[in-house]
């Protein structure tokens, strides 16, 4: 963990604040006791825009553990991404991994060492491709090297003096976990990844013999696979819900005026903001459709040729499905008048947040078609709301 993060403890749940790195998955999650369920994901949320609003962060994230090996995935709204990783460990030596003559495995030491792996990294995780990225990198390494050098070891793979794969392992009070294993593309599939694992694991057992060693992989990739060729066994199960950062009253309005005003950076529009655009609108119009169509349309024609994206069969405005989420979008509004706009807008988020949800109601080929884009097509499959 980094020593720059801070909990606050609630009941039930944890919130995770590291001031220092707002890119950082660490700056900005809730650490729940249990999955959450029902309503317990508008209330999850709901803590975490309480407590991280006006800190510029733009994924919010609900972590939890399951002490189940392979345990799956608990029910989810359509607008929220779920990852799954397993804990594996490892309490002994892991099976013998052959390291290439041409290779060279060796702690890093210098402040040239920390730099090439700075470099590696910048050039293998695809985070580190924009500015944020890269400062969540520098920040991620600064710790890691203090973390290193205090109580564990950061394991560097050479050829020919270039370091071309990674692994550290930071040794705790009772237990060891490893962090950010990985090898250059260029060098993979020769047992790097095996052998800097199987050394950070013989330099830990030798002086602490039975130490419990944690590793985290995707559930069901090849890292897993791996590492269970190694030895390592699946002690638990992580599950990582994430969604854009919930949204404030005040940050839809300010969307919805750089929308009308043709000053959006296209970076920053998404379905999610046309979600929360759209409901806002709606809202203006006292959940007028017709009225509250005729604007969003406005907006959004207008905003494509700002940036000069003509409309055609295949690109652009889409009159069908503006008008179809706004329908679905004027229903929740009406289910849940008794809730303050911005819950209604996390919830659209939550509720409406995968873009096929119109596969409900229309067939693909009938939303698809220039009819269905140039003008509105009624469902096919279902009525709407």
């Amino acid at each position: 963990m980094p020593a720059d993060t801070t909990f606050v403890v609630e009941e039930g749940y944890r919130i995770a604040d590291t001031p220092a790195c707002r890119e950082s998955f660490y700056g900005h999650r809730i650490v729940l006791a249990e999955a959450p369920a029902g309503e317990g994901w508008q209330a999850a949320y709901r803590r975490w825009r309480a407590h991280h609003d006006g800190k510029m962060v733009g994924v919010a994230y609900l972590v939890w553990e399951v002490d189940a090996p392979d345990a799956a995935p608990p029910e989810h709204p359509p607008g929220v991404a779920v990852a799954v990783s397993r804990g594996l460990v490892l309490t002994g030596l892991p099976t013998p991994a052959v390291v290439p003559p041409d290779v060279a495995l060796r702690p890093l030491e210098s402040d040239a060492d920390w730099a090439a792996l700075y470099d590696l990294s910048a050039a293998v995780h695809a985070f580190a491709k924009d500015e944020p990225g890269k400062a969540y990198l520098r920040w991620d390494l600064a710790g890691r090297r203090a973390r290193a050098e205090r109580s564990g070891r950061q394991w560097g793979a050479f050829v020919d003096g270039a370091l071309v794969g990674a692994a550290a392992l930071i040794a705790g009070p009772s237990s060891a976990r490893y962090q950010d294993v990985f090898v250059h593309p260029g060098h993979r599939r020769r047992g790097l990844a095996s052998a800097l694992v199987s050394r950070a694991a013989s330099y830990l057992h030798a002086r602490a013999p039975g130490t419990p060693m944690w590793i985290a992989a995707e559930a069901g990739s090849d890292a897993e696979a791996l590492y269970r060729r190694l030895g390592f066994a699946p002690g638990s199960t992580v599950f990582e819900a994430s969604i854009p950062a919930p949204p404030t009253a005040d940050s839809i309005a300010r969307r919805l005026r750089d929308l009308e005003n043709g000053t959006l950076d296209l970076s920053c529009w998404g379905h999610k903001d046309h979600l929360h655009v759209g409901l806002a609108i709606l809202r203006e119009a006292d959940m007028d459709l017709d009225r509250a169509l005729v604007r969003m349309r406005a907006a959004l024609q207008g905003f494509l040729e700002v940036l000069g994206r003509e409309t055609t069969p295949d690109q652009g405005y889409h009159e069908t499905v503006t008008r179809g989420f706004l329908v679905l979008l004027r229903d929740l509004a009406r289910r849940r008048a008794d809730e303050p706009f911005e819950d209604q807008a996390l919830r659209a988020g939550l509720e409406l947040g995968d873009k096929r949800q119109l596969l409900t109601y229309w067939t693909r080929e009938a939303l698809m078609s220039p009819e269905a884009r140039y003008g509105w097509l009624p469902p096919d499959r279902e009525e709407l709301p």
